[in-house]
């Protein structure tokens, strides 16, 4: 329910309230940054998971051609079913898997 904004007639003490139903695709952006001189690959994505990373990684060392790229990644299952046993990594890419943890 969202407030209806403008003038309306409602009982007094009563909030005038409409259905608003918002139109919204979700999607995800998976990208690279070079940070020294901002060159970036950017890709959308319908959904997050490990096909999709995959197919980013595909791409990212396509687009690298002979160069090198080092992954910073999380510990998100969905990153990380990339590197586990699925198809091999890219020579052109290395990855550094980054954990939250203080242990």
């Amino acid at each position: 329910m969202k407030t209806q904004t403008g003038k309306v007639i409602t009982a007094p003490g009563v909030k005038p309230t409409v259905p608003i139903a918002w139109g919204r695709e979700n999607f995800w952006i998976y990208g690279a940054i070079e940070p020294l001189t901002g060159e970036h690959f950017l890709h959308e994505y319908p959904k997050l998971n490990g096909d999709y990373f995959q197919e980013f990684l595909d791409w990212l060392s396509q687009e690298l051609g002979s160069d090198y790229a080092i992954l910073q990644i999380d510990q998100a299952p969905a990153l990380l079913q990339s590197w586990a046993g699925r198809k091999p990594t890219p020579p052109t890419l290395r990855s550094h898997k980054f954990c939250n943890s203080l242990a």
